[in-house]
């Protein structure tokens, strides 16, 4: 039996997390097909649990489904990149009053403080270079934390959802091979400064901040992913 399937964790789930970072990290190119019958016999299981992790991986936006040819590595465009950002910067700011009237009873502040001291640990550990580790991708999930903290302060489920369901791409450094540590201390800088703005109760403040992170990561994510980068 394959050391694969050792721990009781679903097999879905074990297949899932080592596909999710096999691509993540550029183990698996982007654009590269995903044969089933190739990866079953990779992972010395059915097809049921294979399809089910391609279909996690599809709604993440990492694989897509090709018409009548399987499905493949999705392919990250520069317009892919700006209109998720786009979108997020929609939520991110129609959540600032409702950010600062939950900020009022100290309980997303407490949160916010957490998740930054747990994001500057994070980023501690994560050397130079571009390789992707299990440090760097609980870094990716703390960070998209951050703002989950902000968005659900608009108590809306759907919103939350559609946060959700945006990709903001930030793995394609590990994908390319690109140093993220650059990226990520001062990405947590400029949370910092969002976090400033909340426990000052300044509502142009934490407009601003929010707008020019965002910005700043998508042009960030932008240079370093572009074929001449």
């Amino acid at each position: 039996m394959s050391d694969f399937l050792i721990d009781r964790t679903p097999v879905v789930d074990k297949v899932y997390g080592d596909l999710k970072n096999r691509i993540v990290s550029g183990d698996v190119a982007p654009g590269a097909k995903l044969a089933v019958r190739a990866l079953c016999e990779y992972y010395g299981v059915s097809d049921t649990p294979v399809k089910q992790a391609m279909n996690r991986l599809v709604t993440e936006k990492l694989v897509e489904a090709l018409p009548h040819r399987g499905m493949r590595v999705r392919l990250v465009t520069a317009e892919d990149i700006a209109e998720a950002f786009e979108v997020r910067k929609m939520i991110e700011l129609y959540a600032v009053p409702f950010a600062l009237a939950a900020a009022k009873n100290g309980t997303l502040i407490k949160s916010l403080k957490e998740n930054l001291a747990e994001n500057e640990r994070l980023a501690a550990s994560i050397g130079e270079g571009g390789e992707f580790s299990a440090s760097a991708a609980e870094e990716l999930r703390v960070s998209r934390a951050f703002h989950k903290l902000l968005v659900a302060s608009v108590g809306n489920k759907r919103i939350e959802a559609l946060f959700d369901a945006t990709d903001d791409c930030q793995y394609l450094y590990y994908q390319q091979k690109k140093d993220k540590k650059a990226a990520i201390l001062a990405s947590i800088a400029e949370h910092r400064a969002i976090l400033d703005s909340l426990i000052a109760g300044d509502p142009s403040g934490l407009i601003a901040t929010v707008r020019t992170h965002l910005e700043k990561r998508a042009s960030a994510l932008l240079a370093a992913t572009h074929n001449e980068a």
